[in-house]
C-alpha cells in the first residue's frame, strides 16, 4: 500500500473526497507527503508511481500507469493513464494516455501520445499531436501528427499528416493533410492537402 486516507474529508458538487497522504516512499513522493482529493481508493493505482497531489480532485476516475494529477486540477470520470500529467485542467468523460495537459480543459474527448496546453479539447480525438497556446479543438474534429497553435479546428474537421494551424487560423468542417495553415480560414467540403 502507498497510500492511505487521512481520515480530512471535504465535499465537492455534493461528493465527499478523501484526502490521502503516502505510506510507503515511491518515485519522488515521500512517506508522509500529503496528497490530494480522491472519492474512493479504485480512483488511484496503489501499484505503480501514480499520484494525485495539491488541490486536485478525481472523482468516478482512474489514475494510473504512473500518471500524475497535480496542482488545481479535477478529474471526473475520465481516465488518466500511461505516464499521463494533468496539472491545473478540467479532464472531464475523456481518456489521456501518456500525454500532458496543462492549464487545459478535455472534455468527452480522447488525448494520446499529445501535448495540450493553455487549451480546449471537446468532443474530440487527439493523437501524437500538440495542441497549444490558447487553441480549441472541437465538434467531433480529430487532430492527428500534427500542431494546432493559437487556433481553433472545430465541425467535423481533421487536420493530420504532420500539419500546422497556427496564427489564429481557423478550420472548420474540412480536412487539412500534410500542409501548414498560417493566419487563414478553411471551411467547408475541402481542404489542404
Amino acid at each position: 500500500m502507498k497510500y492511505k486516507f487521512t481520515g480530512e474529508t471535504k465535499e465537492f458538487e455534493g461528493i465527499t473526497l478523501n484526502r490521502i497522504v503516502c505510506v510507503t516512499a515511491f518515485a519522488n513522493i515521500k512517506e508522509g507527503d500529503l496528497g490530494g482529493w480522491i472519492e474512493k481508493e479504485s480512483n488511484l493505482s496503489q501499484d505503480d508511481n501514480s499520484w494525485v497531489s495539491g488541490n486536485s480532485r478525481v472523482i468516478d476516475s482512474r489514475v494510473s500507469g504512473d500518471s500524475e494529477v497535480s496542482g488545481d486540477s479535477e478529474v471526473h470520470n475520465s481516465w488518466v493513464i500511461e505516464n499521463s500529467k494533468v496539472s491545473d485542467s478540467r479532464v472531464l468523460n475523456s481518456t489521456v494516455r501518456d500525454s500532458l495537459v496543462l492549464n487545459s480543459k478535455v472534455h468527452n474527448s480522447w488525448v494520446i501520445d499529445s501535448w495540450v496546453r493553455d487549451s480546449l479539447v471537446l468532443n474530440s480525438k487527439v493523437h501524437n499531436s500538440w495542441v497549444i497556446d490558447n487553441s480549441r479543438v472541437s465538434g467531433d474534429s480529430r487532430v492527428i501528427n500534427s500542431t494546432v497553435l493559437n487556433s481553433t479546428v472545430s465541425g467535423n474537421s481533421m487536420v493530420s499528416g504532420d500539419s500546422t494551424v497556427s496564427g489564429d487560423s481557423e478550420v472548420r468542417d474540412s480536412l487539412v493533410i500534410d500542409s501548414r495553415v498560417l493566419n487563414s480560414k478553411v471551411s467547408g467540403d475541402y481542404g489542404c492537402s
